[in-house]
């Protein structure tokens, strides 16, 4: 596949999550490829990032991560790896709901703590999923939650 094809490809695959995301909660999509091993190398871990922004209270969450290894350094080989794991990221969020477990998280900030108590929804095998979410890698003594709720539908 040429390097045109392939991009166009993952732009219209990346535009159709967008626009999942973008009509289930009005929040913005972003994807974060990275590459691992010095990428092509034949055992080289190929990992999609898909991030939410919630544009009501200036915060990006994590969504879901996706790891594909590859051991092959054919640059085709990895394009259609990459093609392979932003299709699997799409077929999580067309079944999401079916699969995993709805949850209402209330929390803040500490260094926002007398703002308004913001809500957020996430979707999560467990808890302990849903609170690597929230935190997107960050320090997790940054946030006071004040409740997390285990909901029919978010």
């Amino acid at each position: 596949m040429n390097d045109t094809h392939f991009n166009d490809e993952i732009t219209k695959k990346e535009n159709e999550i967008s626009n999942i995301i973008r009509e289930d909660n009005g929040c913005s999509t972003y994807f974060t490829w990275h590459f691992k091993n010095a990428h092509p190398l034949p055992g080289s871990k190929i990992e999609l990032e898909v991030h939410t922004f919630n544009p009501n209270h200036r915060t990006r969450f994590l969504l879901v991560k996706e790891i594909n290894n590859t051991c092959d350094n054919e640059v085709e080989t990895i394009q259609y790896t990459q093609l392979a794991i932003i299709e699997n990221v799409k077929k999580y969020l067309v079944n999401r709901k079916k699969s995993n477990y709805n949850y209402l998280v209330e929390w803040n900030n500490k260094d926002t703590i007398n703002e308004k108590i913001k809500r957020s929804y996430f979707n999560g095998e467990t808890i302990d999923v849903v609170l690597e979410k929230l935190y997107n890698g960050r320090d997790s003594f940054d946030f006071i939650i004040y409740k997390i709720q285990m909901i029919a539908e978010s």
